[in-house]
């Protein structure tokens, strides 16, 4: 999908606002199964904390469980799916479980260790968050660049020889007063970086987060923003990463 059709489709997401919008269809799901009793956001459940999920209606069958990483952004994701805080969201034939990482330097040890415990036959999806984001000048770029690609590669190394897919968001794009000439070129790296990695690794998949939500400068579009200065996505965002995060999934069974 070109630049052109992705600008596009955002802004008829942003005209549809004005006639209101679709929610979201969530299948209740049952408790969080063994392997997502370390996540902080799993309530006890006793028992029922053993038991897997059953296959969402319409499964894929192989890769139908996503381990969803991530902070801020993540957490509203899951809010945007009315999340009910325990147990996984089921949509589209997937089953959906959150798990809020660390903040760094301890990213990607911590994501890697939530993976240690996933079981073979999961879908990972991984993200950075905006403050992992803090280059403010041009020689401070490539450490950034360098520091961010170093967290991929520790849950890239969780990954490997296993029989899990690993799907990274590339850069969020911030809010335009947050957004200098420094950040951008440090997104604008990390992205080519992580391009590069998936050339290079057939677990690894890209979705790119950034073409979707950046405008020609750099920043997240007004119309995607809480607000001027807030750069977290509202609910219009979370709508155009679901059209595009839902059909990468489904090309991950061809």
């Amino acid at each position: 999908m070109d630049r052109m059709f992705r600008c596009a489709m955002v802004c008829l997401l942003l005209a549809g606002v004005a006639l209101g919008m679709a929610g979201c269809i969530v299948t209740e799901g049952t408790a969080p199964p063994e392997w997502m009793a370390s996540s902080e956001n799993a309530s006890d459940t006793g028992d029922a904390a053993q038991d897997s999920p059953p296959a969402p209606e319409g499964s894929h069958g192989h890769g139908s469980e996503v381990l969803m990483m991530g902070r801020s952004v993540m957490a509203g994701w899951f809010d945007h799916w009315e999340y009910d805080g325990n147990s996984p969201v089921l949509r589209d034939g997937y089953a959906l479980y959150y798990r809020e990482v660390a903040g760094p330097p301890d990213i990607g040890s911590d994501a890697a260790a939530a993976i240690a415990e996933t079981p073979e036959g999961t879908i990972v999806f991984f993200k950075l968050c905006f403050v992992d984001f803090w280059a403010s000048n041009d020689a401070d770029v490539q450490a950034n660049v360098d520091e961010c690609i170093g967290y991929v590669n520790q849950v890239r190394a969780a990954c490997e020889g296993r029989n899990i897919t690993l799907v990274v968001g590339n850069a969020l794009p911030q809010h335009l007063a947050a957004t200098t000439p420094a950040l951008v070129k440090t997104h604008l790296g990390y992205n080519a970086a992580l391009e590069q990695l998936d050339a290079e690794d057939d677990q690894m998949v890209v979705f790119d987060v950034y073409s979707l939500l950046a405008d020609h400068n750099g920043a997240v579009y007004r119309g995607l923003a809480l607000s001027s200065d807030d750069s977290h996505l509202n609910d219009v965002a979370y709508q155009v990463l679901d059209e595009e995060f839902f059909a990468l999934l489904d090309g991950l069974d061809k």
